[in-house]
């Protein structure tokens, strides 16, 4: 479990999210917008089904990391790295619509670039669709490798261009 502050001063936990989240996942999926789950699934949808639930929340946290982001105790934000081969993995981050903005994508991409790290994976992966320009603005920060193809960005970043979050001493 990590312990961090955004720059506006609020606490998060960020921790890896386990089977008994499916619970939180569904809360956070009722309060994203319909753009929000558009952009996260790549499809309109407004439900996750159990297999959906059990893929996202039974991971193995070493080919499939999965990390949550908690504010006073509710869902704000997930994560996850998914391992493609022996050098990418793919990533997918979730902020919910009042959260965005505030800097937990970077502090979830730092996060999940230093997992890759120890993994030894060197590249990361993020498929979105064009008009996400959240997740533009996010990997803008860092050198990357974009293409559009069937209608969806594909960026590539290597896992060195991405700095250690600065709570790295502080996690307990």
């Amino acid at each position: 479990m990590i312990h961090a502050q955004l720059a506006d001063g609020t606490d998060i936990v960020v921790r890896p999210v386990r089977p008994e989240d499916k619970p939180l996942l569904v809360a956070g999926m009722a309060r994203l917008s319909d753009r929000s789950r558009r952009q996260r699934f790549l499809v309109s949808t407004d439900h996750l089904t159990r297999s959906q639930l059990a893929y996202l929340t039974e991971v193995d946290q070493r080919d499939h990391h999965a990390w949550g982001v908690l504010a006073n105790g509710e869902p704000v934000a997930i994560g996850r790295l998914v391992r493609l081969d022996d050098d990418e993995g793919e990533v997918a981050i979730t902020v919910l619509d009042d959260w965005q903005g505030r800097g937990i994508g970077e502090i979830l991409v730092q996060h999940l670039a230093g997992l890759a790290r120890e993994a030894g994976i060197k590249r990361l992966i993020f498929v979105s669709l064009p008009e996400n320009v959240g997740i533009a603005r996010l990997l803008a920060r860092f050198e990357k490798i974009s293409k559009t193809e069937d209608g969806l960005v594909t960026t590539t970043i290597e896992t060195t261009s991405v700095a250690p979050p600065a709570f790295a001493a502080g996690v307990r």
